[in-house]
């Protein structure tokens, strides 16, 4: 409200204020430059974050309970924002009660994939989260860092590979991008959040043929800094050859014109120049701390 008036339009309102492009039983994701996540049928919580070099900001927002916070500081230490994050989130959670999404139910009805079936392979291997699918004694397992479960497989519409993790999670397999070898997954969980883009990363040691290794590629091994986030970012990134292929930060990369790749979530690393550019940012190979 402006003066008494309002600034928006209601249809505009509801836009910044809906998931756009939900999936079934998909409650968060993002409307109009709003994260959204809806924490019941009454109440959803609208947020968003933000940084750059020497801040940090973020906004929560909960329109039901007529509460929200606003948070701006001078630095690039996230304690402050986890601290934020913590009490606002303790604080409506005192006051609202969580609802699950029953994922059980989106495979109902839908055939089966028996262990056998040759299609399973062509999505077993490492994703990125640390994800891995293995076929082991004769069951299909997706592990984490955090534990692992039987992953049961069914046939969903139009052919698309779909997958259970029972009570937990559902998954949706989508077709690999041109120059790929497999697709990425789309997560469902029980709260109705959504992890999507988890892009295949590489196979099994075992299956992993080398890949070209490069003389030139040797020279620009090592260990970098982000010369744009050296006063407040200390962290490193570590350019290493793997089996044959470029990676950074242990990501495979995919040579998309000579010099010129990409990671498997998408972002660029340049080596055509005479310093190497990662997510458009100046790597420098000298010791700096």
């Amino acid at each position: 409200m402006v003066k008494g008036e309002q600034f928006l339009s209601k249809d505009l309102t509801e836009q910044m204020h809906s998931v756009a492009f939900p999936i079934k039983g998909q409650n968060s994701g993002f409307g109009l430059c709003m994260e959204i996540e809806q924490i019941n049928k009454d109440v959803d919580r609208l947020s968003h974050t933000g940084s750059g070099y020497g801040f940090m900001c973020a906004l929560h927002i909960y329109p039901a309970l007529n509460m929200g916070a606003v948070l701006l500081y001078n630095s690039h230490d996230d304690g402050a924002r986890n601290d934020f994050y913590s009490v606002i989130n303790q604080t409506a959670n005192e006051l609202i009660e969580k609802e699950r999404v029953d994922v059980n139910s989106f495979v109902e009805g839908l055939d089966a994939f028996n262990v056998a079936d040759p299609r399973l392979k062509n999505i077993t291997g490492i994703y990125l989260y640390d994800i891995h699918i293995i076929m082991q004694d004769n069951q299909l397992i997706l592990s984490t860092g955090g534990g692992s479960a039987p992953l049961q497989m069914f046939s969903g519409e139009g052919g698309k590979l779909v997958g259970l993790i029972k009570d937990r999670h559902y998954l949706e397999f989508f077709p690999p991008l041109k120059g790929q070898t497999r697709g990425y997954i789309r997560f469902l969980t029980s709260s109705g959040n959504v992890l999507d883009m988890c892009h295949y990363i590489k196979p099994f040691e075992k299956e992993d043929k080398p890949g070209p290794n490069k003389p030139e590629w040797q020279k620009v091994a090592g260990t970098y800094h982000a010369y744009a986030w050296i006063k407040e970012n200390k962290h490193s990134f570590e350019i290493s050859i793997e089996n044959g292929y470029i990676c950074i930060e242990s990501k495979r990369c995919r040579e998309f014109l000579p010099g010129l790749f990409f990671t498997p979530d998408g972002d660029v690393l340049d080596l055509r120049g005479d310093q190497p550019r990662y997510m458009y940012a100046t790597l420098i190979k000298e010791p700096v701390f």
